[in-house]
């Protein structure tokens, strides 16, 4: 073996190394970024609950008064586009609404005045 087998095993190990040690790196800056998190804010309730009724709006701007969420679809048993989680819900009117969970920009609970 010449000195440019020995120069190319050394260059590959050292990049080989290197991208290790990054992804050591920066799993523990993760762990360490949670944790920190965790400290920091409070921990809350669940945004949804099944059987109660929300006011929903949109990422493009609709705002849907009166939802009642009824339950979730994780996508894991769908077909490749649904891979997204889904609501499934009515709305005041009683019709049926199925919505993505990542176009969902805000989520407000109306003003109860039953005490639940």
């Amino acid at each position: 073996m010449g000195p440019d087998v020995w120069a190319w095993f050394i260059l590959i190990s050292a990049i080989f190394l290197f991208v290790v040690y990054a992804f050591f790196v920066s799993r523990r800056d993760k762990g360490r970024q949670q944790r920190h998190r965790h400290r920091v804010w409070p921990q809350v309730d669940p945004p949804l609950v099944a059987g109660r009724t929300y006011n929903l709006q949109m990422s493009d701007g609709r705002k849907i008064s009166g939802f009642t969420v009824e339950g979730i679809h994780d996508g894991e048993l769908g077909p490749p586009w649904y891979d997204i989680p889904w609501l499934a819900g009515t709305v005041t009117d009683g019709r049926r609404v199925y919505l993505r969970a990542n176009a969902i920009r805000t989520v407000e609970e109306p003003d109860r005045r039953d005490g639940r």
